[in-house]
C-alpha cells in the first residue's frame, strides 16, 4: 500500500495513533504503517516517510520480543542447568529448546510479513547469520566425515544450540520495540543474576547446595550427583550453574550492567546497589582465575567513560569489598593470589598447556572447517579455552565467524553510546560493551560453549548491543526530524480542513505534525502530478 493509494485509511490512522506515539521515527526516505482490518496504523505497509519499525506480528502486543527473552532469562536462571528434558540430551536445557523456538519465530516473521523490510542494515544481524550459516556448512562437513557413532548425536545437538543462541542474538537484534523495553530486559537480566549470586552466598554460607532438591517433571534429575565444589578447602558456590567457573563468569558478563543501573538507573538504585554487592562478593568466591581476569576486563572497558572521581570511587569501593571478603571469609584473598602467583605449578594452568600439542594434531587434519562443533569430546582432552575448541571443531572459517560476530556487537554498543540522546542509555552501552569484552575474554580461559547459562547470556548481550544500536539510531533521526527543520515532502499536496497553505508545508513534517508538535487535520485530497511521478516520486 502506498500514501498516495487510499489517503482517507492512512490519514485516520495517523491522527488516532499520533497522540499514542506508536509512529516513531527511523530513517530518511521510508515511513511504514501496517493497515489492520479496521484501518488502525502500526509499523509496516509502506508510505512516504520515515518510521521506526518493529516486530509487529506477534499477537497480543503485549507478548513481544522483550517478553521472549524475559521468559528466556527466568529458564536460563532459575533452572539448574543440569536438567534438561532427557531424549534431547545436551540441547534439552528448557532455556535452549525456547531459543530454538525463537530462531523459527523470527525466521516465520519474514516468510510471512508483506511490508517492505525497513529496518536498515544491522551489521549484528548479518553477522550472527553469517556464522551460523558458516556452521551449518561445518555440520554438513563433518556429516561428510566416518565420524565416530559416539559423535554423532553431539553434533545434531551441538548444530541445535547453535541455531537456538542464534535466535536468540536476533530476537534481540531485531525484536525489541523500543529503548523502553530494551531497558527492561536488561534490568531483569540484572535482577535475575542477582538473584543467582545470592544463592550462591547462601550455599557458601550453609555449606548446601539446594538445587539439588529441585524436581521438574518432564526434566531429568541431573542434579543427583551434584556437590558443591572446593579449592584449598575452601566452598566455591555454583549458583544455579553447572560449576564455579561458569557461575563466576556469569556474574562477570553481568557484572557492567549491574554497576551501570546501580550508578545511573533513575529508580530503585538501593535495589541495584544491594545486587551489584551481592554479585561483587559472589565473585570473590567462585575462587576462579577465569572470573577474576573477566572482571578485570570488565571493570577495565567500563571505567572508559567515567571521569577521574567515578574511577576513585570504584577503586575505593574495589578496596572495600576485597577488605569485607578478607574480614569475614578468611583466606579467600590468599587462595585467589596464589591462582596467579603459582599459575606455573597449577594443575589446570598445565593442563591447558599441554593440550595445545594434542589440538594441533586434530587442527590439522581439517584446517578450514574442523571436525565438527560438539566432536571433541572430554575422552579426546578439556581444553578449557573456547577459541581453541571451536578451532578444532569449526575451523578457521568458524572462530572467523566468531570473532567477527564479536567484533561487531562491540561497534554496535560504540555506536551507540555516540548516538545515543539519553545519559542512562549511554551509560549502558558502555556497559554492553564491558560485558562483550568480559563474554570474549572468557572464552579464552573457559570452554563457554560447553555451559549452558555462560553461552546463552554472552549471546543474549550480544543481541541486546544490536538492538541499542538500533533504537538509539531511530531515536537520533527522529530528533533530527522533531527539532530540526523539516521540509515537506515535496511530491505530496496537502489541503486541509484548517487550510494548509504552500507557506505551511516547510512547518508540516511527513507525518502530519507542525513543528510544534500540533497535529495537523488531513483531507482526502492528496494529489501526484505526472510530472514528479515521472521523476520518480511517487511511493509505489
Amino acid at each position: 500500500m502506498s500514501y498516495v493509494d487510499n489517503p482517507q485509511t492512512v490519514a485516520g490512522a495517523l491522527e488516532k495513533d499520533l497522540d499514542k506515539k506508536a509512529l516513531s521515527v527511523a530513517g530518511p526516505h521510508r515511513f511504514s504503517a501496517l493497515v489492520g482490518e479496521r484501518g488502525r496504523a502500526t509499523a509496516g505497509d509502506e508510505y512516504e516517510g520515515t518510521v521506526a519499525p518493529h516486530f509487529q506480528a506477534w499477537p497480543p502486543r503485549s507478548i513481544d520480543a522483550a517478553t521472549v527473552l524475559s521468559i528466556y532469562v527466568v529458564l536460563l536462571l532459575a533452572i539448574p542447568s543440569p536438567m534438561v528434558v532427557g531424549p534431547l540430551g545436551t540441547a534439552g536445557p528448557p532455556s535452549a529448546i525456547l531459543a530454538v523456538g525463537a530462531f523459527f519465530l523470527w525466521a516465520w516473521y519474514h516468510v510471512q510479513r508483506s511490508n517492505r523490510w525497513v529496518f536498515g542494515h544491522q551489521p549484528v544481524r548479518a553477522a550472527a547469520l553469517g556464522w551460523l550459516l558458516i556452521m551449518l556448512i561445518v555440520y554438513a562437513h563433518a556429516m561428510s566425515l566416518p565420524l565416530p557413532a559416539d559423535e554423532i548425536s553431539p553434533a545434531d545437538s551441538g548444530m541445535l544450540k547453535l541455531i537456538g543462541l542464534s535466535g536468540v542474538v536476533l530476537v534481540a537484534n531485531d525484536g525489541i520495540r523500543n529503548l523502553d523495553r530494551h531497558r527492561t530486559v536488561l534490568r531483569r537480566l540484572v535482577i535475575g543474576v542477582g538473584l543467582v549470586a545470592v544463592l550462591g552466598l547462601v550455599q557458601y554460607a550453609t555449606k548446601q547446595l539446594f538445587v539439588d532438591r529441585i524436581h521438574i517433571p518432564g526434566l531429568t534429575p541431573g542434579t543427583a550427583a551434584w556437590s558443591l565444589a572446593e579449592r584449598s578447602g575452601l566452598t566455591r558456590p555454583s549458583g544455579t550453574s553447572t560449576h564455579p567457573i561458569e557461575y563466576g563468569v556469569l556474574l562477570t558478563m553481568v557484572l557492567p550492567l549491574a554497576i551501570t543501573f546501580a550508578m545511573k538507573s533513575p529508580t530503585r538504585r538501593w535495589l541495584y546497589r544491594a545486587i551489584l554487592g551481592a554479585i561483587a562478593f559472589a565473585v570473590f568466591l567462585s575462587i576462579s582465575r577465569s572470573a577474576m581476569l573477566c572482571a578485570g576486563v570488565a571493570l577495565l572497558v567500563l571505567a572508559v567513560s567515567w571521569t577521574r572521581v567515578a574511577r576513585l570511587v570504584a577503586l575505593l569501593i574495589s578496596f572495600a569489598v576485597a577488605g569485607v571478603v578478607y574480614l569475614t571469609v578468611p583466606g579467600v584473598l590468599g587462595t585467589i593470589t596464589r591462582l596467579f602467583t603459582g599459575a606455573s605449578n597449577d594443575a589446570s594452568v598445565i593442563s591447558r598447556t599441554d593440550s595445545y600439542e594434542l589440538a594441533g594434531h586434530f587442527i590439522s587434519k581439517s584446517p578450514l572447517l574442523g571436525r565438527g562443533f560438539g566432536t571433541f569430546l572430554p575422552k579426546y582432552w578439556i581444553l578449557d579455552n573456547g577459541y581453541l575448541g571451536l578451532l578444532v571443531e569449526a575451523g578457521v572459517l568458524g572462530v572467523s565467524g566468531l570473532l567477527i560476530l564479536i567484533v561487531v556487537a562491540a561497534a554496535a554498543a560504540l555506536k551507540a553510546k555516540r548516538k545515543t540522546i539519553d545519559d542512562f542509555d549511554g551509560e549502558l552501552a558502555q556497559a554492553l560493551l564491558a560485558s562483550v569484552a568480559a563474554g570474549a575474554c572468557s572464552l579464552a580461559f573457559f570452554d563457554t560453549f560447553a555451559f549452558p547459562q555462560s553461552a546463552g547470556c554472552f549471546f543474549l548481550i550480544v543481541g541486546m548491543a544490536g538492538a541499542l544500536r538500533r533504537l538509539t539510531l531511530a531515536q537520533a533521526r527522529t530528533d533530527e526530524l522533531t527539532i530540526g527543520e523539516v521540509p515537506m515532502t515535496p511530491h505530496v499536496a496537502l489541503t486541509t480542513n484548517g487550510g494548509v497553505t504552500t507557506q505551511d508545508r516547510q512547518r508540516v513534517g511527513p507525518v502530519g505534525l507542525v513543528r510544534e508538535d500540533r497535529p495537523v487535520a488531513m483531507s482526502h485530497e492528496y494529489s501526484v502530478s505526472q510530472n514528479e511521478k515521472a521523476q520518480g516520486f511517487d511511493t509505489k
